[in-house]
């Protein structure tokens, strides 16, 4: 994202007008162009699933945050696609992106502590009450970057679910296990109480970022106001249901994807020379399939 230099007309002409107030109430470049990149990054991944046009696709939010496609087709809908759902992340350089076709799902990608701007040495004091007693053991092993992976796991959990920071982050305790092709797998448990039917990923990008991902059973939702889960086909699944799930998608990568990828063909050429920069995203469908 450091080399992508947009104009103000991208900011007007690539997304609606309610995306757009919410881009230009902030005042940096970098917090807009992220924004931006993660507009045009849901929008692409919605469109590619439903056939629809861009503009024609309506994306909502829960209570707790978590963005959704509340226009799916019902027509047409695969059995194997029936709880489509999605998640992004940015921060920094990078903007991520999953996808999952019957699972809940969710992405948070942290930047080093150096990078980031809030994480004073007394900023990271006050979290400690975010973290179990294990957890800041492993911290004080493993130093930033294991208060890095595993807020990152904290975030990509929460935002699956979909209540976001309503959730008491002291609550849900992570252990690491196994690395497999650079990609390492972690479990949670919630008020001392493993929960084997989600499963966690962890992967470094480029620069030091890490990017979590989370992956659970459909009812356990969080949509207080019913949208979100309204739009799922599968949301009983059996646990033997959830772990061929699971199996199916062991281990991605993330891969990257150009800006001028996420736009239609009526801004190719302007955006050819300008957008065209490298944003890591997870893709599991068809076209928007993982490595």
């Amino acid at each position: 994202m450091t080399s992508w230099s947009p104009t103000g007309a991208d900011f007007y002409d690539l997304v609606g007008d309610d995306q757009r107030s919410r881009i230009m109430r902030f005042k940096r470049l970098e917090d807009r162009k992220l924004l931006l990149a993660s507009q045009l990054m849901q929008r692409a991944a919605c469109a590619g699933f439903t056939g629809l046009p861009s503009v024609d696709i309506r994306i909502e939010r829960t209570k707790g945050g978590k963005p959704f496609l509340s226009n799916r087709p019902i027509l047409g809908t695969s059995a194997d696609t029936s709880n489509w759902n999605y998640n992004v992340s940015h921060e920094g350089r990078y903007v991520v992106m999953v996808a999952e076709p019957i699972l809940l799902c969710g992405v948070d990608v942290a930047a080093p502590l150096h990078l980031r701007r809030r994480f004073t040495p007394s900023y990271l004091n006050l979290m400690q009450d975010s973290f179990t007693k294990l957890e800041l053991q492993y911290i004080q092993e493993a130093g930033a970057e294991g208060f890095q992976k595993l807020w990152s796991l904290k975030e990509a959990f929460v935002k699956a679910r979909g209540d976001g920071l309503a959730f008491e982050f002291c609550r849900c305790e992570f252990v690491f296990e196994e690395t497999h092709d650079d990609v390492q797998k972690a479990t949670v448990s919630v008020d001392g109480v493993v929960l084997p039917l989600w499963h966690f990923s962890v992967q470094l990008l480029p620069g030091g970022y890490y990017v979590s991902v989370a992956r659970g059973p459909p009812d356990a939702a969080i949509d207080a106001n019913g949208a979100f889960s309204a739009t799922f086909r599968s949301v009983k699944l059996t646990d033997d249901e959830i772990m061929a799930e699971h199996a199916k998608r062991l281990c991605r990568k993330f891969v990257p994807v150009s800006v001028s990828d996420l736009v239609g063909e009526h801004f190719t050429n302007r955006c050819s020379d300008t957008l065209a920069i490298p944003t890591p995203t997870r893709r599991n469908l068809d076209r928007w399939q993982s490595m």
